[in-house]
């Protein structure tokens, strides 16, 4: 509109979750920040089962993880993480197959 073009989105901050993957154990929401098409952190993540917040986590490029469980058994929690790395990896691919647009 008017005389102004849009010519790049460099960032963007969007709301993502697992609720496309049928395969899920848990549902996963968070905060994705992108910037200039890749991935820089996700923030706010809730690992949801049953209505119960089960562990909430961030992480920043590929090798930081901060997590917080719920849970006290072991396997659970070895189940989550699992699980939250496998969000972080399809998000990753979603971001590189679908760049975000103007």
């Amino acid at each position: 509109m008017g005389k102004v073009n849009f010519i790049k989105l460099n960032s963007a901050s969007v709301t993502a979750d697992n609720s496309a993957d049928v395969e899920k154990k848990y549902d996963i929401t968070a905060k994705v920040n992108i910037n200039e098409n890749k991935v820089s952190s996700i923030d706010g993540g809730r690992v949801i089962k049953d209505g119960v917040d089960v562990a909430s986590f961030s992480k920043w490029g590929e090798k930081q993880l901060n997590i917080n469980f719920n849970v006290e058994d072991v396997m659970e929690m070895c189940s989550i993480l699992t699980e939250v790395n496998a969000f972080y990896v399809n998000v990753v691919e979603k971001v590189e197959a679908e760049p975000i647009q103007i």
